[in-house]
Protein backbone atom coordinates (compact mmCIF):
# COMPACT_ATOMS: atom_id res chain seq x y z
CA UNK A 1 0.00 0.00 0.00
CA UNK A 2 1.24 3.51 -0.67
CA UNK A 3 0.97 4.95 2.97
CA UNK A 4 3.29 7.51 2.17
CA UNK A 5 1.24 8.94 -0.58
CA UNK A 6 -1.53 8.90 1.29
CA UNK A 7 -0.08 10.60 4.39
CA UNK A 8 0.97 13.31 2.38
CA UNK A 9 -2.72 14.09 1.05
CA UNK A 10 -4.04 13.62 4.64
CA UNK A 11 -1.21 15.96 5.94
CA UNK A 12 -2.38 18.91 3.18
CA UNK A 13 -5.88 18.20 4.64
CA UNK A 14 -4.54 18.77 8.09
CA UNK A 15 -2.69 22.07 7.18
CA UNK A 16 -5.63 23.52 5.17
CA UNK A 17 -7.73 23.38 8.62
CA UNK A 18 -4.68 24.64 10.53
CA UNK A 19 -4.60 27.56 8.37
CA UNK A 20 -7.89 28.46 8.44
CA UNK A 21 -7.05 28.61 12.43
CA UNK A 22 -5.24 31.97 11.74
CA UNK A 23 -8.83 33.55 11.21
CA UNK A 24 -10.16 32.79 14.44
CA UNK A 25 -7.01 33.81 16.38
CA UNK A 26 -6.95 37.36 14.70
CA UNK A 27 -10.17 38.07 15.78
CA UNK A 28 -10.10 37.47 18.95
CA UNK A 29 -6.97 39.78 19.32
CA UNK A 30 -8.65 42.52 17.80
CA UNK A 31 -12.20 41.95 19.51
CA UNK A 32 -10.36 41.85 22.92
CA UNK A 33 -10.95 38.46 23.62
CA UNK A 34 -7.23 38.16 24.58
CA UNK A 35 -7.65 35.07 26.86
CA UNK A 36 -8.36 33.17 23.89
CA UNK A 37 -5.45 34.28 21.38
CA UNK A 38 -2.85 31.54 23.29
CA UNK A 39 -5.61 28.85 22.48
CA UNK A 40 -5.65 29.72 19.06
CA UNK A 41 -2.45 30.35 18.73
CA UNK A 42 -0.76 26.97 20.19
CA UNK A 43 -3.78 25.01 18.58
CA UNK A 44 -2.10 26.00 15.21
CA UNK A 45 1.29 25.73 15.96
CA UNK A 46 0.54 21.66 16.82
CA UNK A 47 -1.50 21.36 13.94
CA UNK A 48 0.50 23.02 11.53
CA UNK A 49 3.31 21.23 13.24
CA UNK A 50 1.80 17.63 12.91
CA UNK A 51 0.10 18.23 9.05
CA UNK A 52 3.84 19.29 8.08
CA UNK A 53 5.22 16.26 9.34
CA UNK A 54 2.68 13.93 7.55
CA UNK A 55 3.95 16.20 4.11
CA UNK A 56 7.09 15.50 5.05
CA UNK A 57 6.58 12.10 5.79
CA UNK A 58 4.63 11.25 2.54
CA UNK A 59 6.58 13.94 -0.04
CA UNK A 60 8.88 11.27 -1.43
CA UNK A 61 5.91 9.44 -2.66
CA UNK A 62 3.94 12.43 -3.49
CA UNK A 63 4.33 11.37 -7.36
CA UNK A 64 2.63 8.51 -6.93
CA UNK A 65 0.27 7.63 -9.01
CA UNK A 66 -3.29 7.72 -7.47
CA UNK A 67 -5.32 4.78 -7.49
CA UNK A 68 -9.04 4.41 -6.60
CA UNK A 69 -8.18 2.81 -3.32
CA UNK A 70 -5.83 5.43 -2.34
CA UNK A 71 -8.15 7.94 -2.89
CA UNK A 72 -10.66 5.70 -0.50
CA UNK A 73 -8.26 5.92 2.04
CA UNK A 74 -7.09 9.33 2.10
CA UNK A 75 -10.47 10.83 1.52
CA UNK A 76 -11.53 8.81 4.73
CA UNK A 77 -8.11 9.57 6.45
CA UNK A 78 -9.13 13.60 6.35
CA UNK A 79 -12.31 12.95 7.97
CA UNK A 80 -10.72 11.44 10.85
CA UNK A 81 -7.66 14.26 10.61
CA UNK A 82 -9.61 17.24 10.57
CA UNK A 83 -11.73 16.90 13.79
CA UNK A 84 -8.83 16.16 15.68
CA UNK A 85 -7.07 19.62 14.76
CA UNK A 86 -10.51 21.63 15.05
CA UNK A 87 -11.19 19.99 18.30
CA UNK A 88 -8.10 21.78 20.12
CA UNK A 89 -9.60 25.24 20.49
CA UNK A 90 -12.96 23.76 21.33
CA UNK A 91 -11.70 23.13 24.85
CA UNK A 92 -11.46 26.24 25.75
CA UNK A 93 -15.33 26.42 25.36
CA UNK A 94 -17.00 27.21 28.47
CA UNK A 95 -19.57 24.06 27.69
CA UNK A 96 -17.10 21.68 27.19
CA UNK A 97 -15.60 19.53 29.92
CA UNK A 98 -13.29 16.84 28.05
CA UNK A 99 -11.33 15.86 25.06
CA UNK A 100 -14.03 13.28 24.08
CA UNK A 101 -16.77 15.97 24.10
CA UNK A 102 -14.61 18.70 21.59
CA UNK A 103 -14.21 15.91 19.07
CA UNK A 104 -17.43 14.82 18.90
CA UNK A 105 -18.24 18.58 18.39
CA UNK A 106 -15.45 19.08 16.06
CA UNK A 107 -16.82 15.65 14.33
CA UNK A 108 -20.28 16.68 14.05
CA UNK A 109 -19.51 20.10 12.62
CA UNK A 110 -16.89 18.66 9.98
CA UNK A 111 -19.44 16.12 8.87
CA UNK A 112 -21.93 19.21 9.11
CA UNK A 113 -24.12 17.09 10.89
CA UNK A 114 -25.33 19.82 13.60
CA UNK A 115 -25.80 18.44 16.76
CA UNK A 116 -23.76 19.55 19.45
CA UNK A 117 -22.75 19.90 23.30
CA UNK A 118 -22.97 23.21 23.02
CA UNK A 119 -26.54 24.34 24.57
CA UNK A 120 -26.17 28.05 24.52
CA UNK A 121 -24.00 29.50 21.87
CA UNK A 122 -24.59 33.07 23.24
CA UNK A 123 -22.49 32.35 26.50
CA UNK A 124 -19.05 31.53 24.19
CA UNK A 125 -16.73 34.09 23.11
CA UNK A 126 -17.71 35.40 19.47
CA UNK A 127 -14.22 33.84 18.27
CA UNK A 128 -14.92 30.63 19.38
CA UNK A 129 -18.53 30.36 17.43
CA UNK A 130 -16.71 31.77 14.84
CA UNK A 131 -14.40 28.35 14.74
CA UNK A 132 -17.10 26.43 15.01
CA UNK A 133 -18.94 27.71 12.15
CA UNK A 134 -15.56 27.65 10.26
CA UNK A 135 -14.99 24.29 10.83
CA UNK A 136 -18.84 23.56 9.40
CA UNK A 137 -17.64 25.90 6.37
CA UNK A 138 -14.74 23.78 5.50
CA UNK A 139 -16.47 20.64 6.19
CA UNK A 140 -19.12 21.46 3.64
CA UNK A 141 -16.48 22.19 1.26
CA UNK A 142 -14.47 18.70 1.52
CA UNK A 143 -18.30 17.13 1.24
CA UNK A 144 -18.09 18.53 -1.89
CA UNK A 145 -14.66 17.98 -2.84
CA UNK A 146 -14.70 14.05 -1.61
CA UNK A 147 -18.17 13.64 -3.60
CA UNK A 148 -16.53 14.90 -6.77
CA UNK A 149 -13.40 13.23 -6.16
CA UNK A 150 -14.00 10.21 -5.02
CA UNK A 151 -17.50 9.57 -5.15
CA UNK A 152 -18.73 10.46 -8.61
CA UNK A 153 -15.50 9.14 -9.90
CA UNK A 154 -16.38 5.38 -8.58
CA UNK A 155 -20.30 5.73 -8.39
CA UNK A 156 -20.24 5.35 -5.02
CA UNK A 157 -24.47 4.36 -4.34
CA UNK A 158 -25.32 5.40 -7.29
CA UNK A 159 -23.47 8.67 -7.44
CA UNK A 160 -22.50 10.05 -10.52
CA UNK A 161 -21.36 13.30 -12.05
CA UNK A 162 -20.69 12.62 -16.34
CA UNK A 163 -19.06 14.45 -18.84
CA UNK A 164 -17.81 17.39 -16.81
CA UNK A 165 -14.63 19.31 -16.62
CA UNK A 166 -14.39 18.58 -12.54
CA UNK A 167 -13.50 14.93 -13.42
CA UNK A 168 -10.53 15.98 -16.05
CA UNK A 169 -7.68 14.31 -15.00
CA UNK A 170 -4.81 12.42 -16.00
CA UNK A 171 -4.17 8.88 -15.04
CA UNK A 172 -0.61 9.61 -13.91
CA UNK A 173 -1.70 12.76 -11.13
CA UNK A 174 -1.04 12.12 -7.63
CA UNK A 175 -3.50 11.62 -4.60
CA UNK A 176 -3.35 15.55 -3.88
CA UNK A 177 -3.52 16.35 -7.37
CA UNK A 178 -6.67 14.42 -8.11
CA UNK A 179 -8.47 16.29 -4.91
CA UNK A 180 -6.98 19.72 -6.09
CA UNK A 181 -8.87 20.13 -9.12
CA UNK A 182 -12.47 19.86 -8.31
CA UNK A 183 -10.99 21.82 -4.89
CA UNK A 184 -9.82 24.54 -7.05
CA UNK A 185 -12.95 24.71 -8.88
CA UNK A 186 -15.78 23.88 -6.39
CA UNK A 187 -14.19 26.88 -3.74
CA UNK A 188 -14.49 29.47 -5.90
CA UNK A 189 -18.38 29.68 -6.16
CA UNK A 190 -18.44 28.17 -2.48
CA UNK A 191 -16.33 30.81 -1.28
CA UNK A 192 -18.40 33.76 -3.50
CA UNK A 193 -21.78 32.56 -2.73
CA UNK A 194 -20.33 32.06 0.95
CA UNK A 195 -19.81 35.86 1.08
CA UNK A 196 -23.12 36.84 -0.87
CA UNK A 197 -24.71 35.40 2.01
CA UNK A 198 -22.85 37.22 4.58
CA UNK A 199 -23.76 40.81 3.04
CA UNK A 200 -27.25 39.98 2.26
CA UNK A 201 -27.83 38.67 5.62
CA UNK A 202 -26.55 42.02 7.15
CA UNK A 203 -28.23 44.17 4.89
CA UNK A 204 -31.27 41.99 6.42
CA UNK A 205 -30.68 43.60 9.78
CA UNK A 206 -28.54 41.43 11.81
CA UNK A 207 -25.48 42.38 13.14
CA UNK A 208 -22.02 41.32 11.20
CA UNK A 209 -20.87 38.21 13.58
CA UNK A 210 -24.24 36.66 13.51
CA UNK A 211 -24.28 37.26 9.44
CA UNK A 212 -21.18 35.95 9.25
CA UNK A 213 -21.79 32.43 11.20
CA UNK A 214 -25.61 31.88 9.85
CA UNK A 215 -24.02 32.53 6.24
CA UNK A 216 -21.03 29.73 6.87
CA UNK A 217 -23.54 27.37 8.43
CA UNK A 218 -25.97 27.99 6.06
CA UNK A 219 -24.24 27.54 2.93
CA UNK A 220 -22.58 24.36 4.34
CA UNK A 221 -26.37 22.96 5.33
CA UNK A 222 -24.80 22.63 8.65
CA UNK A 223 -27.67 24.35 10.79
CA UNK A 224 -25.91 25.11 14.06
CA UNK A 225 -26.36 29.30 14.78
CA UNK A 226 -24.64 31.70 17.63
CA UNK A 227 -28.15 31.52 19.53
CA UNK A 228 -29.82 29.01 20.93
CA UNK A 229 -33.21 30.64 20.25
CA UNK A 230 -34.84 30.03 16.66
CA UNK A 231 -34.65 32.08 14.10
CA UNK A 232 -38.02 33.30 13.84
CA UNK A 233 -37.27 35.02 16.95
CA UNK A 234 -34.00 36.51 15.52
CA UNK A 235 -33.74 37.50 11.97
CA UNK A 236 -36.08 39.49 9.69
CA UNK A 237 -38.36 37.63 7.18
CA UNK A 238 -35.92 39.35 4.69
CA UNK A 239 -32.88 37.16 6.87
CA UNK A 240 -34.75 34.04 6.84
CA UNK A 241 -35.19 34.33 3.10
CA UNK A 242 -31.99 34.55 2.38
CA UNK A 243 -30.81 31.99 4.86
CA UNK A 244 -33.22 29.22 3.18
CA UNK A 245 -32.06 30.46 -0.11
CA UNK A 246 -28.61 29.65 1.02
CA UNK A 247 -29.72 26.55 2.62
CA UNK A 248 -31.82 25.24 -0.81
CA UNK A 249 -28.02 26.07 -2.81
CA UNK A 250 -26.33 24.15 -0.47
CA UNK A 251 -28.37 21.08 -1.03
CA UNK A 252 -28.71 20.97 -4.93
CA UNK A 253 -26.65 18.96 -7.11
CA UNK A 254 -22.33 20.54 -7.43
CA UNK A 255 -23.27 19.90 -11.15
CA UNK A 256 -26.58 22.52 -11.22
CA UNK A 257 -23.16 24.78 -9.46
CA UNK A 258 -22.04 25.52 -12.87
CA UNK A 259 -24.91 25.50 -14.78
CA UNK A 260 -26.29 28.06 -13.46
CA UNK A 261 -24.08 30.68 -15.12
CA UNK A 262 -24.82 29.52 -18.48
CA UNK A 263 -27.57 26.87 -18.45
CA UNK A 264 -30.71 28.07 -16.40
CA UNK A 265 -32.74 26.61 -18.80
CA UNK A 266 -31.33 22.56 -17.99
CA UNK A 267 -31.54 23.83 -14.40
CA UNK A 268 -35.03 24.46 -13.88
CA UNK A 269 -35.74 21.44 -16.34
CA UNK A 270 -33.71 18.71 -13.89
CA UNK A 271 -35.65 15.98 -12.68
CA UNK A 272 -33.96 15.26 -9.35
CA UNK A 273 -34.44 19.43 -8.65
CA UNK A 274 -38.01 19.00 -9.76
CA UNK A 275 -38.62 15.98 -7.34
CA UNK A 276 -36.94 17.64 -4.77
CA UNK A 277 -39.00 21.08 -4.65
CA UNK A 278 -42.10 18.90 -4.97
CA UNK A 279 -41.10 17.07 -1.90
CA UNK A 280 -40.42 20.51 -0.04
CA UNK A 281 -43.83 21.76 -1.18
CA UNK A 282 -45.91 18.71 -0.15
CA UNK A 283 -43.83 18.65 2.98
CA UNK A 284 -44.86 21.84 3.88
CA UNK A 285 -48.18 21.35 2.64
CA UNK A 286 -49.10 18.25 5.31
CA UNK A 287 -47.34 20.20 8.24
CA UNK A 288 -49.02 23.27 7.82
CA UNK A 289 -52.69 21.40 7.19
CA UNK A 290 -51.43 19.25 10.65
CA UNK A 291 -49.96 21.53 12.84
CA UNK A 292 -51.61 24.62 11.56
CA UNK A 293 -48.16 26.67 11.29
CA UNK A 294 -48.07 30.33 9.94
CA UNK A 295 -47.47 29.71 5.96
CA UNK A 296 -44.05 31.63 5.96
CA UNK A 297 -42.57 30.17 9.13
CA UNK A 298 -44.14 26.65 7.93
CA UNK A 299 -42.47 26.82 4.69
CA UNK A 300 -39.03 27.89 5.82
CA UNK A 301 -39.45 25.08 8.83
CA UNK A 302 -39.59 22.55 5.65
CA UNK A 303 -36.85 23.42 3.17
CA UNK A 304 -34.61 23.87 6.08
CA UNK A 305 -35.13 20.00 7.19
CA UNK A 306 -35.29 18.64 3.63
CA UNK A 307 -31.84 20.32 2.77
CA UNK A 308 -30.61 18.66 6.45
CA UNK A 309 -29.50 21.72 7.55
CA UNK A 310 -32.46 21.47 10.15
CA UNK A 311 -32.56 25.19 11.97
CA UNK A 312 -34.54 25.94 14.42
CA UNK A 313 -36.90 28.18 12.20
CA UNK A 314 -40.26 27.29 14.65
CA UNK A 315 -39.34 27.63 18.50
CA UNK A 316 -38.94 24.63 20.00
CA UNK A 317 -42.28 25.39 22.40
CA UNK A 318 -43.88 24.07 18.90
CA UNK A 319 -42.08 21.68 17.04
CA UNK A 320 -41.55 19.22 20.52
CA UNK A 321 -45.32 18.79 20.19
CA UNK A 322 -44.92 17.53 16.71
CA UNK A 323 -44.95 13.50 15.78
CA UNK A 324 -41.31 12.61 15.80
CA UNK A 325 -41.59 11.15 12.31
CA UNK A 326 -42.45 14.59 10.69
CA UNK A 327 -39.03 15.62 11.75
CA UNK A 328 -37.10 13.18 11.00
CA UNK A 329 -38.60 12.21 7.53
CA UNK A 330 -38.12 14.71 5.17
CA UNK A 331 -33.88 15.16 6.72
CA UNK A 332 -33.52 11.00 6.24
CA UNK A 333 -34.66 11.75 2.90
CA UNK A 334 -32.07 14.24 2.21
CA UNK A 335 -31.24 16.98 -0.57
CA UNK A 336 -29.36 15.78 -4.16
CA UNK A 337 -26.59 13.79 -4.85
CA UNK A 338 -23.51 15.74 -4.68
CA UNK A 339 -24.27 18.18 -2.61
CA UNK A 340 -23.53 19.53 0.97
CA UNK A 341 -26.75 17.85 2.04
CA UNK A 342 -27.01 14.69 4.28
CA UNK A 343 -29.55 11.64 4.43
CA UNK A 344 -31.00 9.48 1.98
CA UNK A 345 -30.56 11.79 -1.15
CA UNK A 346 -33.52 12.62 -3.57
CA UNK A 347 -32.35 10.21 -6.39
CA UNK A 348 -31.90 7.19 -4.63
CA UNK A 349 -35.41 7.81 -3.49
CA UNK A 350 -36.92 8.50 -6.72
CA UNK A 351 -34.99 6.08 -8.56
CA UNK A 352 -36.18 3.11 -6.21
CA UNK A 353 -39.52 4.30 -6.54
CA UNK A 354 -39.37 3.88 -10.74
CA UNK A 355 -37.63 0.73 -10.06
CA UNK A 356 -40.48 -0.56 -7.97
CA UNK A 357 -43.00 0.68 -10.50
CA UNK A 358 -41.31 -1.18 -13.31
CA UNK A 359 -41.32 -4.55 -11.55
CA UNK A 360 -45.53 -4.05 -10.16
CA UNK A 361 -45.63 -2.85 -14.12
CA UNK A 362 -44.29 -6.02 -15.39
CA UNK A 363 -46.22 -8.74 -13.15
CA UNK A 364 -49.21 -7.54 -15.32
CA UNK A 365 -47.53 -7.11 -19.01
CA UNK A 366 -43.75 -9.35 -18.66
CA UNK A 367 -42.50 -8.26 -21.76
CA UNK A 368 -43.28 -4.73 -21.27
CA UNK A 369 -39.77 -2.52 -21.58
CA UNK A 370 -39.66 0.45 -19.47
CA UNK A 371 -36.12 2.55 -19.11
CA UNK A 372 -35.46 4.56 -15.96
CA UNK A 373 -34.15 7.37 -16.56
CA UNK A 374 -32.65 10.83 -14.59
CA UNK A 375 -31.15 13.79 -16.09
CA UNK A 376 -31.09 12.60 -19.58
CA UNK A 377 -29.23 9.54 -18.51
CA UNK A 378 -30.39 6.09 -18.08
CA UNK A 379 -29.99 4.23 -15.09
CA UNK A 380 -28.35 0.55 -15.90
CA UNK A 381 -28.40 -2.66 -14.20
CA UNK A 382 -25.49 -1.71 -12.30
CA UNK A 383 -26.91 2.00 -11.18
CA UNK A 384 -30.32 0.09 -9.57
CA UNK A 385 -27.92 -2.38 -7.81
CA UNK A 386 -25.67 0.53 -6.21
CA UNK A 387 -28.80 2.38 -5.42
CA UNK A 388 -30.59 -0.49 -4.21
CA UNK A 389 -27.02 -1.57 -1.75
CA UNK A 390 -27.16 1.81 0.07
CA UNK A 391 -30.78 1.83 0.94
CA UNK A 392 -30.24 -1.88 2.86
CA UNK A 393 -27.08 -0.65 4.29
CA UNK A 394 -29.26 2.30 5.35
CA UNK A 395 -31.62 0.17 6.80
CA UNK A 396 -29.46 -2.44 8.46
CA UNK A 397 -27.42 0.22 10.29
CA UNK A 398 -30.45 2.10 11.98
CA UNK A 399 -31.69 -1.19 13.32
CA UNK A 400 -27.79 -1.61 14.18
CA UNK A 401 -27.65 2.13 15.81
CA UNK A 402 -30.96 1.55 18.04
CA UNK A 403 -29.79 -1.50 19.54
CA UNK A 404 -27.08 0.59 20.13
CA UNK A 405 -28.71 3.43 22.37
CA UNK A 406 -31.05 0.94 23.90
CA UNK A 407 -28.18 -0.75 25.34
CA UNK A 408 -27.68 2.38 27.72
CA UNK A 409 -31.08 2.70 28.15
CA UNK A 410 -32.72 5.36 26.08
CA UNK A 411 -35.95 4.56 25.21
CA UNK A 412 -37.28 3.00 21.67
CA UNK A 413 -38.31 7.17 20.70
CA UNK A 414 -35.13 8.53 21.11
CA UNK A 415 -33.36 5.65 20.41
CA UNK A 416 -34.46 5.51 16.56
CA UNK A 417 -34.23 9.44 16.60
CA UNK A 418 -30.67 9.79 17.55
CA UNK A 419 -30.05 7.28 14.73
CA UNK A 420 -31.77 8.85 11.72
CA UNK A 421 -30.17 12.16 12.45
CA UNK A 422 -26.52 10.88 13.47
CA UNK A 423 -26.41 8.54 10.11
CA UNK A 424 -28.53 11.65 7.88
CA UNK A 425 -25.82 14.07 9.39
CA UNK A 426 -28.80 15.92 10.53
CA UNK A 427 -28.63 16.58 14.21
CA UNK A 428 -30.34 19.86 13.86
CA UNK A 429 -33.29 17.56 14.43
CA UNK A 430 -32.34 16.42 17.55
CA UNK A 431 -33.08 20.49 18.68
CA UNK A 432 -36.46 20.52 17.06
CA UNK A 433 -37.93 18.18 19.59
CA UNK A 434 -35.67 19.24 22.68
CA UNK A 435 -33.21 16.71 22.71
CA UNK A 436 -29.98 18.20 22.81
CA UNK A 437 -29.81 18.23 26.27
CA UNK A 438 -29.31 14.55 26.63
CA UNK A 439 -26.78 14.81 23.43
CA UNK A 440 -24.74 17.27 25.61
CA UNK A 441 -24.51 14.57 28.47
CA UNK A 442 -23.83 11.31 25.94
CA UNK A 443 -21.17 9.11 27.43
CA UNK A 444 -18.11 7.65 25.55
CA UNK A 445 -20.22 4.82 24.28
CA UNK A 446 -23.23 6.72 23.49
CA UNK A 447 -20.45 9.53 21.18
CA UNK A 448 -18.56 6.86 19.70
CA UNK A 449 -21.43 5.57 18.63
CA UNK A 450 -22.37 9.01 16.85
CA UNK A 451 -19.07 9.81 15.88
CA UNK A 452 -19.23 6.37 13.46
CA UNK A 453 -22.85 7.19 12.57
CA UNK A 454 -21.77 10.74 11.39
CA UNK A 455 -18.78 9.69 9.34
CA UNK A 456 -20.30 6.57 7.59
CA UNK A 457 -23.18 9.00 6.68
CA UNK A 458 -20.57 11.31 4.66
CA UNK A 459 -18.72 8.00 3.75
CA UNK A 460 -22.15 7.39 1.99
CA UNK A 461 -22.26 3.99 4.26
CA UNK A 462 -20.94 1.85 1.44
CA UNK A 463 -17.71 2.75 1.26
CA UNK A 464 -17.27 2.59 5.21
CA UNK A 465 -18.39 -1.33 5.12
CA UNK A 466 -15.66 -1.45 2.22
CA UNK A 467 -13.32 -0.59 5.12
CA UNK A 468 -14.74 -4.11 6.67
CA UNK A 469 -13.89 -6.03 3.77
CA UNK A 470 -10.30 -8.12 3.31
CA UNK A 471 -11.46 -8.30 -0.26
CA UNK A 472 -10.32 -4.00 0.06
CA UNK A 473 -7.79 -4.15 1.56
CA UNK A 474 -6.12 -6.80 -0.20
CA UNK A 475 -6.57 -4.40 -3.34
CA UNK A 476 -5.44 -1.68 -1.42
CA UNK A 477 -1.68 -3.36 -0.94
Amino acid sequence: MRFAAIIYAIGWGGLSASVLLILPLLTAWLIGEAKLVPTFFISFVLGAFFSSMLILIGSQARQIRARRQDLIIAGIGVWLFVPVIASLPLLASLQISSFRDAIFESVSLFTTTGSSVIIYPELEPFSLNFWRHLVAWLGGLWSLVFAVGILATIEIAGNYLSASPLLQHDESENIAERFLWPAQNIAKLYFIFSIVAVFALILSGLSGGDALNLALSAISTTGVAPFSYALSEKVSVFGQSVIALINFFGAIGIPLWFMFRTRLGLVVRDTELQIFVLLIISYFVVVAFTYQTPIFAGFMHSLSLSTTTAFQILPVEQTVHWSPIWIVLPAAIGGMALSTAGGIKVMRVWALSRFIYVEISRLAYPSVVMPVNLGGRRLQQVDRQAISAHLVVFLLIIPVLMFGYALVNSGFEESWVYAYAFVSNAGGILRQLDMIQTVASFDLFEQILAIAAMVLGRLELILGLALMSPTFWRFAK
